[in-house]
């Protein structure tokens, strides 16, 4: 059975197919197609309004001229704050000297900073890593009863080369008393490239 529908001017039903009512003889509204003249003189006109309203080419020019002008203008910035950073601060140095090397890939002065820095950071993990090994290990073996040794917190810092850490910690007697006792290490990287802790202090933590 063929599908009705309603007629928008007598209300009748009439075969969905059909290209006239039957019954007052209007015909059946269809889509109009899209011409394609019509697609192609829309997209002209797009073109060409883009052309007029669009930036010009002294508009393009002057936009990355301002843009040259501002990298240009961190570049001095960022130069300006790495040489306010000391030579031991290795991490510092060499997270900055990355930010320039990304900003102007073509200065080799900022690619050999940036070489150094990522060398000497590298050993300087090294060296902070298994400082603080050592350094638990030692204040661990300074207690009557290791085994209670416990860390509260720490603090470390880099000074003329030297890696210092400074540990709180606590630690039990015989009798279940508990001991807050502080310490510090200095470590270095020997010429044969091991490295050397020695004890700064221990102490009772105040």
């Amino acid at each position: 059975m063929a599908k009705l529908v309603e007629c928008k001017t007598c209300k009748n039903l009439v075969a969905k197919r059909a290209k006239f009512c039957p019954h007052c003889g209007e015909k059946k509204p269809t889509k109009k197609k899209t011409d394609i003249k019509t697609v192609f003189a829309a997209i002209i006109l797009m073109i060409f309004l883009a052309a007029i309203f669009g930036p010009t080419e002294e508009e393009i020019k002057a936009r990355k001229q301002l843009e040259f002008e501002k990298k240009k203008e961190k570049i001095a910035q960022l130069d300006a704050e790495v040489k306010k950073i000391p030579a031991d601060q290795y991490q510092e140095n060499y997270f900055a000297y990355s930010k320039l090397v990304d900003l102007d890939p073509d200065n080799e002065k900022y690619q050999k900073k940036l070489k150094h820095y990522k060398i000497k950071y590298e050993i300087a993990k090294n060296i902070a890593r298994t400082c603080r090994i050592e350094s638990r290990k030692k204040n661990k073996a300074s207690l009557n009863f290791p085994q209670t040794y416990d860390t509260i917190s720490y603090i470390d810092k880099w000074e003329k080369g030297a890696y210092y850490y400074q540990e709180e910690f606590i630690g039990k007697n015989a009798f279940g008393v508990e001991s807050k006792l502080v310490s510090m290490f200095k470590c270095n990287i020997n010429k044969d490239k091991s490295i050397s802790i020695n004890k700064v202090f221990m102490k009772k933590a105040i």
